[in-house]
C-alpha cells in the first residue's frame, strides 16, 4: 500500500474516534506533539554532472515536547527523521539513491500574542545528518552500489499547527533544509 494511503487511512480513523466536541489545546509546558507529513524540496546531493530526473516526496515524522517557559513561549526540544529518494542522469549513465534524514531540533512557540487555543505558531532550528542508505551507479550494462557521502545537515524553519480536535490537527512548516516545505497530521497530547 503507498505510504500516501497509509496516512489517509490513519487521518480518517482518528477523525472517527476523537469526539468533535472536545476542544483544542495550546502547545505548553509538558505538551507532546507529533507531526507525520509530507515534503518537497531541501536536502539531496546529486552526483557531478548529473541532470535531476526525479525526487521522491520526503516522508518525515518529528516530535516536539514542551520543555520550559521562556518570556511569553514555550521551548519545545525533540527530533525529526525523513526519507527522500532521488534519480539523476548524464550521458554516461543513471544514478539512484535513497536517503535518511535523522536530526534533533529546538523549538520556540509563541501564542501568547494571538489568544487563540487552537493555533501553535513556532519556528525552530534542526541539527542531523543526510545518510546515504544505498546509491547505485548504472553505466551501460554495469552497476555500482557505493555507500559514502553521508554528511551534517541543518535547517531553520517556522511553522504552524492548526488543532481542530483535543488531540488532532494539521500543520505546515516551510524552511530551506530537510524540505523546503512540508505539510500533515499534528498528534498532541
Amino acid at each position: 500500500m503507498n505510504p500516501l494511503n497509509y496516512l489517509a487511512a490513519a487521518a480518517l480513523s482518528l477523525a472517527v474516534i476523537v469526539p468533535s466536541q472536545l476542544h483544542a489545546q495550546s502547545f505548553e509546558e509538558g505538551s507532546k506533539a507529533i507531526n507525520l507529513g509530507v515534503g518537497i524540496g531541501g536536502y539531496s546531493r546529486y552526483a557531478v554532472g548529473y541532470n535531476r530526473v526525479g525526487v521522491s516526496p520526503t516522508f518525515l515524522a518529528a516530535m516536539d515536547i514542551g520543555f520550559k517557559k521562556a518570556g511569553p513561549g514555550i521551548i519545545g526540544i525533540g527530533g525529526v527523521v525523513g526519507l527522500k529518494a532521488s534519480r539523476s542522469s548524464s550521458i554516461y549513465g543513471d544514478y539512484h539513491s535513497t536517503h535518511l534524514v535523522v536530526g534533533v531540533r529546538g523549538t520556540y512557540h509563541w501564542n501568547e500574542w494571538h489568544g487563540r487555543e487552537d493555533l501553535d505558531i513556532y519556528g525552530g532550528v534542526m541539527f542531523g545528518m543526510n545518510i546515504r542508505l544505498s546509491e547505485r551507479y548504472e553505466y551501460g550494462n554495469s552497476t555500482t552500489n557505493t555507500l559514502v557521502n553521508n554528511y551534517p545537515i541543518y535547517d531553520v524553519f517556522v511553522g504552524a499547527r492548526y488543532m481542530f480536535a483535543n488531540i488532532l490537527g494539521v500543520y505546515a512548516e516551510v524552511g530551506p533544509g530537510v524540505t523546503l516545505v512540508n505539510s500533515g497530521l499534528t498528534l498532541m497530547f
